[in-house]
């Protein structure tokens, strides 16, 4: 039996060059290192207290809009939101604390808010009204009308205070007036002036003798013109009961208001 010897052995050449061992190095340091991206940044108690904090401001912020943007009645698909409700509440609330003396607290808050977005639902009609018939108040119409309540006070302090004190911003006193505005206009195309006639100023004339000095006084010119000027706003309010009254039948109205609503489930109980 032959024996081989281990140098007859055909054993391959292994490199062993310093340059591979480096590449070799190199390679698995890459693959142990974590990457940069991955790092954890160093997050305290603190920091998540603020994150929360953070978080539920916004939320509570959000929530807000959203909830007085939200309608308190729908007029004919138009939406009266409850922040202008809230506004309506929060002028006639500081008017009777600063006239009355009396607490917020005292005021039932539904009977309040009832009478109040029942108002605001006139408007709305009114204001429907005069785009229907392409009855228009102009800016500076308004605007007008705003300067010369200003100028009824003494400086601009004053009836700043008289804002402030009434509860009114200027932005509340401009829409309220606008509003004015279309009411009259609306009443002027329902009764015009001349719609009073002579015969009418005489018999009212001859029919209410104490109210103008009693028997045997002269019917002027002044007096005339009183008459006329009663005449015609009798007319008118019996006409803005009428026209309220008709755009109400025909008109859609939705109340959402909660407030509103479980004060009106109250009277029905």
């Amino acid at each position: 039996m032959q024996t081989s010897d281990r140098s007859d052995w055909d054993i391959p050449d292994i490199q062993t060059d310093e340059a591979t061992y480096e590449d070799r190095d190199r390679s698995r340091s890459r693959r142990r290192s974590p990457k940069k991206g991955l790092t954890l940044p160093n997050i305290t108690p603190l920091h998540i207290v603020v994150a929360l904090v953070v978080v539920a401001l916004a939320s509570l912020l959000i929530y807000q809009l959203f909830f007085y943007q939200r309608a308190a009645a729908l007029v004919n698909g138009e939406k009266i939101t409850i922040a202008q409700l809230d506004d309506a509440v929060a002028q006639v609330r500081s008017a009777q604390t600063e006239e009355e003396g009396m607490d917020e607290s005292e005021s039932d808050d539904g009977a309040l808010r009832a009478i109040l977005l029942d108002d605001l639902i006139e408007q709305r009609l009114l204001a429907q009204e005069a785009d229907r018939i392409d009855l228009d108040v102009s800016d500076e119409e308004v605007d007008t009308q705003i300067d010369a309540m200003r100028k009824s006070y003494p400086d601009d302090l004053s009836f700043e205070t008289f804002l402030n004190d009434s509860g009114y911003t200027i932005e509340t006193v401009t829409a309220k007036r606008r509003a004015d505005l279309i009411v009259e206009r609306l009443l002027e195309a329902e009764v015009p002036d001349e719609s009073v006639s002579t015969e009418e100023v005489l018999a009212y004339f001859y029919d209410h003798p104490d109210a103008f000095g009693g028997e045997g006084t002269e019917l002027t010119a002044i007096i005339e013109l009183q008459i006329h000027d009663i005449l015609v706003n009798k007319a008118r309010n019996a006409a803005f009961d009428s026209l309220v009254a008709r755009l109400r039948t025909d008109a859609t109205i939705v109340i959402k208001d909660p407030t509103v609503l479980a004060y009106q489930k109250s009277l029905d109980e």
